[in-house]
């Protein structure tokens, strides 16, 4: 994996911190991926589409129930390489 761009950005996120320099991110696109993300989930779980703001309560009660049923996963680690998908 190249960490370059990763680098990048925590050396951003200090200078913003020390200096007041921009950020290359704000964490407004993170957000909104990680809502995308849940909103998929949620839609998967329900099995009917969802509007996005969706209901987080509705979001952490399905959540929970998978919190519920979820177990250990035995067995080794599990490694899958990313290398050339984007």
């Amino acid at each position: 994996i190249d960490h370059t761009r990763y680098v990048v950005a925590y050396d951003a996120f200090a200078d913003n911190i020390l200096r007041g320099e921009p950020l290359v991110a704000d964490g407004r696109e993170g957000i909104r991926g990680l809502t995308l993300s849940n909103a998929l989930h949620l839609s998967g779980w329900l099995h009917k589409p969802v509007e996005i703001p969706f209901d987080e309560d509705l979001f952490e009660q399905e959540l929970g129930k998978r919190r519920k049923n979820s177990r250990r996963k035995e067995g080794g680690d599990i490694t899958f390489s990313t290398e050339g998908t984007y």
